[in-house]
């Protein structure tokens, strides 16, 4: 039996699984913006969850990298460039709103995440199933990391 095609604001899905990934993502970007609404300033550390400290030193080893090159920014190796990097790179395209933008990145992959844990559990549970868990687990890991500059964030 051919399944109907779900319309949803002019979008058409032509199977459930497209159709919960969506929603699936687009709760899960509505939620973090709803709960950290107050957060997505565009300094390095907000009033939201001021106790991430190695905020400053990522943020720092970024500009470092961008004035000075690399061998300056992470000599003394006590950090992996991994994320000071991404954060220059938000930098160079966003300029003064890197920061803000960085957390922006930050919801739309963990809401992507969530769309991930869906497809997972599809080889597990029933479609109805995976929806629901997906949709907890899209609730998760927002509450900590979302706002934060902190390599757990990627």
């Amino acid at each position: 039996m051919k399944q109907k095609p779900t319309t949803l604001l002019s979008l058409t899905f032509t199977d459930s699984k497209t159709f919960h990934h969506f929603v699936i993502v687009v709760l899960s970007v509505s939620f973090q913006f709803f709960i950290f609404r107050n957060c997505f300033s565009n300094t390095i550390q907000n009033n939201c969850l001021p106790s991430a400290l190695d905020s400053f030193d990522y943020a720092n080893r970024a500009r470092v990298f961008l004035d000075s090159g690399f061998s300056q920014a992470f000599a003394d190796g006590f950090r992996v460039p991994g994320y000071p990097l991404v954060i220059s790179l938000f930098m160079i395209l966003f300029g003064d709103y890197a920061f803000v933008a960085l957390r922006i990145f930050q919801v739309i992959l963990t809401a992507l995440t969530a769309s991930m844990v869906y497809k997972a559990l599809n080889d597990s549970f029933s479609k109805l199933r995976s929806f629901y868990l997906s949709i907890f687990f899209s609730f998760l890991p927002s509450w900590y990391f979302a706002p934060l500059l902190l390599a757990e964030s990627l």
